[in-house]
């Protein structure tokens, strides 16, 4: 599986956060996505949020790596990146694409993501780093007994569609 990069990407008042709602499940994400084969992972994290909100950004500071601690995880890179240019439009992977103001995240923000930006906010001048240990069989199975429809939908997708196109 691909290394990852994800971006908490601040309005320019730093107030809010763009969250961007996927289209195969419809919960709230920080953007991000799969570095790409010989891309670092500052690139992959900027041109994950042009392609999924069309905005510009600028990389500030690497925020966190945390390691992969099992199948349902992978490495995954959190920078923390200041708005450049650019208005909202959604893509191919959003369906709707927003700042939140910090105080007031969505109730379907991914618990992960939440996560990763209260550890964040509550630590501004530390790279975070450790194992990506929120994500177990044991969460990814009551996600699924709480919402059978995006995750049999988002298998369905990511597995069974992807093996077909091979």
């Amino acid at each position: 599986m691909k290394e990852a990069a994800i971006a908490i990407l601040f309005s320019p008042s730093q107030d809010q956060v763009l969250l961007i709602k996927r289209r195969d499940i419809p919960v709230w994400v920080l953007p991000g996505g799969g570095i790409d084969d010989g891309e670092r992972a500052d690139e992959a994290v900027i041109r994950e949020v042009k392609e999924e909100s069309g905005l510009e950004a600028s990389v500030d500071r690497l925020a966190g790596v945390f390691e992969a601690t099992n199948a349902l995880t992978r490495r995954t890179h959190l920078f923390t990146c200041a708005y450049v240019a650019g208005e909202l439009s959604c893509s191919d992977e959003s369906s709707d694409v927003r700042f939140f103001p910090l105080r007031q995240l969505p109730k379907d923000f991914f618990i992960l993501h939440r996560k990763l930006l209260e550890q964040t906010l509550d630590n501004p001048n530390v790279t975070l780093r450790g194992p990506l240990k929120q994500v177990t069989w044991l969460s990814a199975i009551a996600y699924l007994l709480r919402h059978p429809i995006w995750s049999l939908t988002y298998l369905y997708r990511r597995y069974i569609s992807a093996a077909a196109d091979i």
